[in-house]
């Protein structure tokens, strides 16, 4: 499910967010239409992180919530 539309205006720059399958999109530019982000997969990687643009509305239909940027989904399903 995608982000509400509370949390879809409130998307910022800094800011992180996670998709379905664990991947979280830290979010690094972002105009009225695009947003400019760094992602990775579940575990925080040791080399650089892949950038990517996108519409904005794409990038809202893509995650479902914001999170720490040091989230990790692992921990994050054992605890709750």
């Amino acid at each position: 499910m995608p982000l509400n539309p509370q949390d879809a205006a409130a998307i910022a720059v800094g800011k992180c967010y996670v998709n379905p399958k664990g991947q979280v999109r830290r979010v690094l530019e972002l105009t009225a239409t695009h947003v400019v982000y760094e992602s990775r997969g579940k575990e925080i990687p040791k080399g650089p992180l892949h950038r990517d643009r996108c519409k904005r509305t794409t990038f809202i239909k893509a995650v479902v919530r914001e999170v720490p940027c040091h989230h990790n989904a692992d921990i994050a399903e054992m605890q709750g």
